[in-house]
């Protein structure tokens, strides 16, 4: 029964981090964003600092997470089924399956695959299996609508760096409203995870870019007021008030690098 109660605790915890990543607006700390964190700093020294690199870091940075989310899931339902020896039992003798097809079974669940050798040894865990299924969808929908919303800010991302470098190149100062850098930071708090992807073309790496583009603002402009309000809410990135704007600048320098690839 131990095991059973350890597997419904980690359950909540993945479900838990699986919602508020996939459908809340949160800047929490969240063991996806350890996870993500984690896969980012051992790409970024595995992957050759190619073409190719930068193109797949982002994608299998997302990966990792979902990864994460599935195995985790998987995991617990299998130790919930541990509560009875008889929870799960082979389809032709009725004799306890073991862990292993256990594993199998909770698989083909969450998958809503069916078909295995094995089958629920009661109603009442027959009702557990559907609770799977509907699990399994769910994580399985959100998945996809989060893969959406993240590479959605990566494009808004590289739109801005890009209507940013047009404005340069028409002598212009850099974009006077800000509303848009308002709406991709938002965005980057919601999805910090597509500050993890990177381009072959450095004019369209987003945690670089956003330093260049406040280390122009402060050229022509003289301050950086008004946009120092703005880039304060960018994920995991804290300047104290009193701080002058160089000092903004090197810390905002500082916290690109954690993202360079």
């Amino acid at each position: 029964m131990g095991l059973a109660i350890l597997g419904i605790c980690t359950l909540l915890v993945v479900i838990t981090d699986f919602l508020l990543t996939t459908v809340a607006i949160t800047d929490r700390k969240l063991p996806s964003r350890w996870i993500s964190r984690g896969s980012w700093q051992a790409l970024r020294r595995l992957l050759p600092h190619t073409s190719g690199g930068r193109t797949v870091i982002g994608p299998l940075v997302m990966s990792s997470i979902g990864a994460f989310w599935i195995v985790s899931t998987a995991l617990s339902w299998l130790l919930i089924f541990q509560a009875s020896q008889y929870a799960v039992v082979y389809s032709d003798t009725g004799q306890p399956a073991g862990w292993l097809m256990d594993l199998g079974y909770v698989g083909e669940a969450l998958s809503t695959l069916g078909g295995g050798n094995s089958q629920p040894g009661s109603a009442g865990w027959e009702l557990t299996t559907v609770l799977v299924g509907v699990n399994g969808m769910i994580v399985l929908t959100l998945s996809v609508s989060f893969v959406l919303n993240t590479t959605q800010t990566v494009a808004a991302g590289r739109a801005f760096l890009a209507h940013s470098a047009a404005s340069r190149d028409l002598a212009g100062e850099p974009a006077s409203d800000l509303k848009p850098l308002a709406d991709l930071v938002a965005s980057l708090n919601s999805v910090p995870h597509a500050l993890y992807y990177s381009s072959p073309d450095p004019a369209l790496r987003l945690p670089e870019g956003l330093e260049q583009f406040a280390v122009n603002w402060l050229e022509h402009r003289g301050d950086l007021r008004g946009l120092r309000t703005i880039l304060n809410g960018l994920p995991n990135f804290e300047v104290p008030d009193e701080a002058d704007d160089q000092e903004f600048l090197t810390r905002l320098r500082d916290w690109s690098a954690g993202f360079t690839f």
